[in-house]
């Protein structure tokens, strides 16, 4: 992975998460109030998962302030749907990579709310596609249902989807 596309992760999801004052020793400490209300999407209680994969693979608040960007964002359920011992894997320190290229695969470049999104492909923040249907107001990202719509963030916008997306291999 190139030094570019880890500061475009990194900026992607500084925008919508972790702009709340980390303690790296801390994972799962709660974002702070400001920061609720400035980045709705990953302040929500059913990304915390999510969250803690943020922070797991060290993508702290660097790169406040840039965007736009769309992050497809899976709730906690989809990370149970997951295989356990794949879930765990990821978060070994070994496995930062994979976890930040996964992380990578849920980001967009620009802001693409509902009346917006298209059904095509998007190119994800890692250089790979995903598959966007949106037909009749039901949206699905590579066949991972959208179940919350239009989170709107200071850089752009965000969903939460009920399915984690794998990168396809290369």
């Amino acid at each position: 992975m190139n030094k570019g596309t880890l500061s475009l992760l990194c900026a992607a999801l500084a925008a919508f998460s972790v702009a709340f004052c980390l303690d790296n020793t801390a994972a799962t400490e709660e974002p702070a109030t400001e920061v609720r209300a400035a980045y709705p999407l990953l302040a929500k209680p059913e990304l915390s998962t999510l969250v803690m994969l943020v922070q797991k693979a060290g993508l702290g608040d660097f790169f406040k302030g840039t965007g736009p960007f769309t992050v497809f964002a899976p709730s906690n359920s989809a990370f149970e749907k997951m295989d356990p011992a794949a879930f765990e894997a990821l978060q070994k320190p070994e496995n930062r990579g994979t976890l930040i290229d996964l992380i990578n695969y849920h980001v967009v470049m620009g802001a693409y709310p509902s009346n917006e999104l298209k059904s095509r492909s998007y190119r994800t923040v890692n250089g790979k596609d995903i598959e966007v249907k949106n037909e009749n107001g039901k949206i699905t990202v590579n066949g991972a249902n959208v179940v919350q719509t239009d989170i709107k963030g200071p850089n752009g916008v965000g969903y939460i989807i009920d399915t984690v997306l794998t990168p396809p291999q290369t």
